[in-house]
Parts: structure tokens; sequence; C-alpha cells
């Protein structure tokens, strides 16, 4: 499944859970450079349950 595949590339430390810190180093090595402002919007637009974090199936609707 690629999108398992993108979703384990985005979590580098194997929480099952894309963090904070994963986005905005994941999103700064591809060059896309946003604000903490920015970040914090696109992870609460994503965060169904309000863990603070987007777990695989967040993930999955989000693309």
């Amino acid at each position: 499944d690629p999108l398992a595949v993108a979703f384990r590339i985005f979590d580098r430390d194997g929480s099952g859970a894309i963090s904070w810190d994963e986005l905005k180093t994941i999103l700064a090595a591809t060059g896309e450079r946003r604000s903490e402002e920015d970040l914090r919007q696109m992870i609460q637009a994503s965060d169904a349950n309000g863990d603070g974090s987007i777990d695989f199936g967040e993930f999955r609707r989000l693309m």
C-alpha cells in the first residue's frame, strides 16, 4: 500500500503516529518551509481524535 509506505516515512520513530516534530522535519527536508501556526493548523485539521498527532487512519483520510 503506497499510503502505508508514505506514512512510515513520515513516522520516523515508528510510534504509529506523525508528531509535530516529524511533520516539521519531513516538510523542511522537502523544501517546504511552514510557520509553526501553519503546522499547528495542519495537525489540528487532520487530528480527528485530538491527541496532537496524526495516526494512520487520519493520514489516510487526509490523503
